[in-house]
């Protein structure tokens, strides 16, 4: 099995992040913004956590 790159598990990370903190706003979990109760944040960022899951489990390249 391939073990992910720094900079990849990096990218992945982040992008699980910052998509659930997105999905919270818009779901207005989390307040005090101009995203918050905003559905579209919302989908957007349930988009880019899955995004963020396929770059950490999703396995490219060659095989060794």
């Amino acid at each position: 099995m391939r073990r992910l790159s720094p900079m990849r598990r990096a990218v992945g990370l982040v992008l699980v992040m910052i998509g659930i903190t997105w999905l919270l706003l818009g779901a207005g979990v989390l307040q005090g913004s101009v995203m918050s109760g905003q559905t579209a944040w919302a989908v957007v960022g349930g988009v880019i956590a899955v995004v963020g899951i396929g770059v950490l489990t999703l396995r490219t390249g060659t095989r060794q």
